[in-house]
């Protein structure tokens, strides 16, 4: 009896969420991004402009491939196609065209490099194949990687432990990337993630996900202030079991400021992001949300 016990509870509950990247092949995948800044988020460029954008939108075409490291993954995606567009704020539109071809030229060609851990946790992401030239550059540069960060972060999915869900919750460890701020100097606080399988049907798995979080940027954190963000998250992933790999993953932020922070204190609302990857058939077909 105890013996069906254990062979039903594994059948049912599965222990195949485990990431797989094919050591002799790649993987392509489409990402998508939009940026949300009721206020304008100012993109600095490397010639004295500024542009000041409510809605940044990106569109990449990647192919990723990874090896195992020890226990970690080092994954890198080719950045082949890349599309930056934006709202500006009225009157700018000239300079954010030329700002955000700007950024986009930096992405385009370039590699994204990332550490996966085996629970599927992404870390030491960066952009690869780019040489500071001065400090105007480096602004640049900065803005990129914020904007790519985004983009990748559906990738950042922890899977259960050994890969066995065990039909509960499990909770995400370290930080992750969707509470993020868009700050160079990083992010601080505390912040609770967890997911849940939804549907099994054969090798797709759906997963649910959503948490909350308080945090700081880290420039406020230098500059001794303390404006406190809270930022609630919802997602939703398939993750192909026969490839290890996410089929694919969307995730969506609302975002709310402390009363302290006045830099919250918009009609239109604070800052907000969503972001979503499909991975992309021989045929050309992007895999996206359905129902199971």
């Amino acid at each position: 009896m105890f013996i069906f016990f254990a062979l039903w509870t594994s059948l049912a509950f599965g222990s195949e969420l485990q990431w797989s990247w094919a050591p002799d092949g790649q993987v392509a995948y489409r990402l998508e991004a939009t940026l949300v800044s009721p206020q304008g988020q100012t993109w600095p460029a490397e010639k004295n402009l500024n542009a000041r954008v409510m809605e940044t939108r990106i569109s990449v075409e990647t192919r990723c491939a990874g090896k195992l490291d020890g226990k970690n993954w080092l994954v890198n995606c080719s950045l082949d196609t890349v599309e930056l567009s934006g709202v500006p704020l009225p009157g700018t539109e000239s300079t954010a065209q030329t700002v955000l071809l700007e950024y986009q030229n930096e992405m385009k060609g370039k590699t994204v490099n990332f550490r996966m851990g085996s629970d599927g946790r992404v870390k030491k992401f960066d952009l690869q194949g780019v040489n500071t030239r001065d400090s105007n550059h480096g602004l640049v540069l900065d803005g990129v990687r914020q904007i790519l960060r985004r983009a990748f972060s559906p990738f950042d999915l922890q899977l259960p432990k050994n890969g066995d869900d065990r039909g509960k919750k499990w909770s995400q460890k370290g930080s992750p990337m969707v509470f993020e701020v868009m700050s160079a100097q990083g992010t601080a606080g505390g912040v609770s993630l967890k997911h849940l399988v939804s549907v099994r049907d054969g090798e797709a798995v759906r997963i649910s996900s959503s948490g909350r979080a308080a945090v700081v940027d880290g420039a406020a954190i230098e500059a001794g202030a303390s404006a406190m963000i809270r930022i609630s998250v919802s997602g939703t992933s398939q993750f192909n079991t026969s490839l290890g790999i996410l089929d694919w993953s969307e995730v969506n932020t609302k975002t709310d400021h402390s009363a302290s922070n006045m830099q919250g204190l918009s009609q239109h609302g604070p800052p907000r992001y969503s972001a979503r990857l499909g991975r992309v058939l021989e045929s050309g077909e992007v895999l996206k949300a359905s129902a199971l």
